[in-house]
């Protein structure tokens, strides 16, 4: 069970608003449509901060090693039953 998702004014429920399309995104795309959407400038490392805070609670899921450029992509509220997993 997922806990309370985050608050929408915080980073985090920001990135969480942007990653709603399910579709699978980089960090920086995901910082400029934060950016863009809420009109202020982040840094890229508060932006993956969020991204792994949302990773830690489970309502995101990193798709590339940690090694490589960080891609993430929203988890469905259906888990393993969402069948675009």
């Amino acid at each position: 069970m997922l806990p309370p998702p985050p608050a929408r004014e915080s980073l985090e429920g920001k990135v969480l608003l942007v990653l709603d399309d399910m579709q699978e995104k980089g960090l920086l795309t995901i910082q400029g449509e934060v950016e863009t959407k809420s009109g202020s400038d982040l840094e890229t490392d508060a932006v993956e901060a969020a991204c792994e805070a949302l990773v830690a609670q489970g309502f995101v899921k990193r798709t590339t090693k940690s090694s490589e450029a960080p891609f993430y992509v929203k988890v469905s509220a259906l888990g393993q039953d969402d069948l675009n997993q």
